[in-house]
């Protein structure tokens, strides 16, 4: 090798040294690792944004459907029984979106009256929020309390056997009554006695003293009386004075 200085005196420079090869291999698998973390968070978005789609767009049902939740249903009961009962499309995406809403143990049973098209999102908010179908009875003035009975012995989804004792007259207050679906039969006479009793509660301090009437009972109305009537056992319908109204 030739060590004489060049013609300007100053030492010769040494040559770059090449980049090592481990170098170059590190940052080809940082670029990769890079590009396939990306494409999960994009296929992540993307499958966020389809299942929201899914979860909020219209569902699979034709016409309106009513729906048991049983006492005691856990999620996945619910999920598959509004599965197979046409409402929602994806039993997994239904306990998907209860589990991250936090509304996994907040599902309420009951009768559930879905209108047709509803959404995903709106038969949990409805599961949540307790909107079961309210039955309706209406028990006209004038009225005895064996026709009362017998109204509440015919009325539809009331349950027990049929009542055969009659409450005393005047007992009983008329007007519309809603119940669902389980409520028995005599529950509902019980509900009937309760708001008699509140309302003279609330009517006797403004009573016109001249009235004779000495106590509240005493001032109940006083329909002839039909009790010796007997009451026949019903078979499961509808009275003409009830129906089911969601």
């Amino acid at each position: 090798m030739d060590d004489t200085p060049n013609q300007s005196g100053s030492p010769q420079e040494a040559p770059p040294r090449k980049p090592k090869r481990r170098r170059s291999g590190l940052r080809l698998a940082v670029g990769l690792l890079t590009g396939f973390v990306l494409l999960l968070a994009i296929a992540a978005v993307g499958a966020y944004f389809w299942a929201l789609d899914i979860y909020q767009r219209p569902g699979p049902l034709k016409e309106e459907r009513t729906v048991m939740v049983a006492r005691g249903s856990g999620l996945n009961q619910i999920a598959d029984n509004l599965f197979y009962s046409g409402v929602i499309g994806s039993p997994e995406l239904f306990v998907l979106a209860a589990k991250i809403e936090d509304k996994a143990g907040a599902l309420k049973a009951g009768e559930y009256a879905f209108p047709a098209g509803i959404s995903m999102q709106a038969a949990l908010a409805m599961l949540v929020e307790g909107k079961i179908v309210q039955h309706r009875l209406t028990i006209p003035e004038g009225l005895t309390s064996w026709d009362i009975v017998q109204l509440v012995n015919e009325a539809a989804v009331l349950t027990g056997e049929p009542v055969t004792a009659i409450p005393g007259e005047g007992t009983l207050l008329p007007d519309t009554y809603f119940y669902e679906r389980g409520e028995t039969r005599q529950q509902l006479l019980d509900r009937m006695h309760e708001a008699q009793q509140g309302t003279l509660s609330e009517l006797w301090p403004t009573r016109q003293e001249e009235l004779p009437f000495e106590t509240r009972k005493s001032g109940s109305p006083l329909p002839p009386s039909s009790r010796k009537r007997p009451v026949s056992p019903v078979s499961a319908g509808s009275s003409p004075a009830s129906s089911s109204t969601a």
